[in-house]
């Protein structure tokens, strides 16, 4: 019964004291008013009023401030970061189409450009020739040297053995230099240790800049092709203006605004 009554006093306690808060800020507020209707002269009604330009700046910046307030704030939804790999397989595709080039080419030319579609087109159609070369597509654009397999006689520059062609042994890329596959398998192993900078990686000649491609890995060393397509989809998200990562610690979870 004891516990009953002080529990009754204190919320009667809680109460008066919420309720006396609410007197005090309602005269608060009637201070205010009447100090506001003492300090404005409705006298001065009749003469005009000199603006100054303070005054306009003044009154642009409220508006602007209030015209900034009304604009909804960004909706942000998260996804996994697989879930965004459609997206990006087609925007490679529709480039690929639009410039008739290969999907694997198409991909590095929208990375060059920071994924931006309108920014690499602006260039390609500029200056096509110069674009493919400075992203290592001079030879893979080129229909008369597309990626093949030389099933005649080889000789392995990395390794110094020669390939006999009953072995179906030999990788030539796009630029024309070809490696056995064991030591293209060793390349691209080594290539995607380095992490995300493995989309980076050129021909294994020391002098060409050809760029190393999705093809290569699914031929050479097919069990590495996911994770190179991870470190080019990790790439995307990064890019992107719409996109961030969970800044937690081993998510995977990523940020995109929409609209």
């Amino acid at each position: 019964e004891n516990k009953a009554t002080g529990g009754k006093h204190n919320n009667q306690y809680a109460l008066s004291f919420i309720r006396d808060a609410l007197l005090n800020l309602q005269e608060s507020v009637m201070i205010s008013d009447e100090e506001y209707e003492y300090d404005y002269d409705y006298s001065s009604g009749d003469e005009e009023y000199d603006y100054s330009e303070n005054d306009e700046n003044d009154m642009v910046e409220c508006n602007t401030i209030q015209n900034i307030s009304n604009f909804p704030p960004p909706s942000v939804c998260f996804m996994s970061a697989k879930d965004l790999l459609p997206e990006m397989n087609d925007r490679i595709k529709d480039i690929a189409e639009t410039l008739d080039v290969p999907e694997s080419a198409a991909a590095i030319l929208l990375r060059e450009h920071s994924w931006s579609d309108q920014n690499l087109l602006e260039a390609y159609f500029n200056s096509p020739d110069e674009v493919k070369r400075k992203c290592g597509l001079k030879h893979r654009c080129s229909p008369q040297k597309m990626l093949m397999s030389d099933y005649q006689k080889g000789f392995c520059p990395i390794c110094y053995e020669t390939v006999e062609s009953s072995d179906e042994n030999i990788l030539k890329m796009a630029c024309g230099h070809q490696f056995c596959l064991d030591c293209w398998h060793n390349y691209c192993a080594h290539a995607i240790q380095n992490g995300p900078a493995c989309i980076l990686t050129t021909c294994p000649e020391s002098t060409c800049s050809e760029a190393l491609t999705e093809e290569e890995i699914k031929i050479c060393a097919p069990e590495l092709l996911q994770k190179f397509q991870t470190y080019q989809l990790r790439n995307y998200v990064e890019v992107n203006p719409k996109t961030r990562w969970c800044p937690g610690r081993g998510c995977e979870q990523v940020a995109c605004a929409q609209g």
